[in-house]
């Protein structure tokens, strides 16, 4: 999850999210790891408080595929891109 995550971090930074989210979301077991690995954070107050590792999970949005789904699950924003 966390190669995953942060790798989409860099590649969203970089401009380039699609491929690889499309890449993650072709590989049926793949995403399904991180799907479950992601929907098994709590996302309590508690846990998503300041300073703790997570963000309060998000909705992902109507186009969410499965990659999406589990980054907004950790509180991100799929569809973030970096300012030019």
């Amino acid at each position: 999850m966390d190669t995953l995550v942060h790798g989409w971090d860099v590649a969203a930074a970089l401009g380039d999210a699609d491929r690889l989210v499309a890449a993650v979301d072709g590989d049926d077991a793949l995403v399904t790891a991180l799907l479950a690995v992601s929907e098994a954070v709590p996302n309590t107050p508690e846990a998503r408080a300041p300073g703790r590792a997570f963000r309060p999970g998000l909705e992902p949005g109507g186009r969410a595929g499965r990659f999406d789904r589990a980054l907004a699950l950790l509180g991100r924003d799929p569809a973030w891109k970096a300012r030019p």
